[in-house]
């Protein structure tokens, strides 16, 4: 799978930019690839050199090097690039644009983050999106897998293939937003314990049945 972001500025009024994000998808491979999930998410952080309000007025700080560790101020935009259950066929490609704003008296810097969960295409199709409420897992759904080999013979006939979206809030401790998914059999229930299903199913090696991929571009707002 080939992956291209793009942020780039289109506007500006005031201390608000007006931007644009674009996606490029594109199955580079020989095999048809079934879609767990596919999303974007804008994030914005701002850097110890920002500028800080002073009464009514506004002073600048020195800026500083780009650091990881630049505080996270918040989600701007999330969305889906491709539903679950979607799938992309070889040489298939799929382009995505979106806009939004940002202030840049709050924020300094924008990620624009593509989350991508996807299995090779097997003797069947993936199964409908079922909500599964686990506490603490954000917005959370699984879905019935075809027959795959290898995920069959460690856990069974019908493995199911349980997806999780969490950005940062009171009741989910992540630093960021975060995509992830695991596999579990299909007759473990919903209000089981997360780190026991994972236990579980750990001798799936995700990487054999599945892809996550996560790709991610920054764009420095001027002040």
């Amino acid at each position: 799978m080939n992956t291209v972001a793009e942020l780039e500025q289109v506007g500006r009024r005031d201390d608000v930019a007006h931007m644009r994000g674009t996606v490029r998808l594109e199955n580079v491979g020989t095999e048809g690839l079934d879609v767990l999930d596919a999303r974007y998410t804008v994030t914005g952080f701002r850097s110890a050199g920002h500028m800080q309000e002073k009464g009514k007025t506004w002073a600048v700080r020195p800026r500083v090097a780009w650091k990881d560790e630049s505080g996270y101020k918040g989600l701007i935009d999330v969305g889906r690039l491709i539903q679950p259950g979607g799938h992309l066929t070889p040489g298939q490609k799929l382009l995505t644009s979106f806009a939004f704003d940002a202030k840049n008296r709050t924020l300094d810097k924008l990620r624009l983050t593509v989350f991508l969960s996807v299995i090779t295409h097997g003797a069947g199709n993936l199964g409908p999106a079922e909500n599964c409420n686990l506490k603490g897992k954000g917005e959370c759904f699984e879905v019935m897998l075809p027959g795959e080999n290898i995920i069959r013979d460690t856990l069974g006939d019908g493995p199911i293939a349980r997806v999780s979206f969490l950005a940062p809030s009171k009741n989910v401790s992540v630093p960021v937003p975060l995509l992830e998914t695991w596999f579990v059999p299909a007759n473990w229930h919903a209000e089981k314990d997360v780190k026991e299903e994972k236990r579980h199913a750990g001798d799936v090696d995700p990487y054999r049945t599945s892809r996550r991929m996560t790709t991610s571009v920054e764009y420095r707002l001027d002040p």
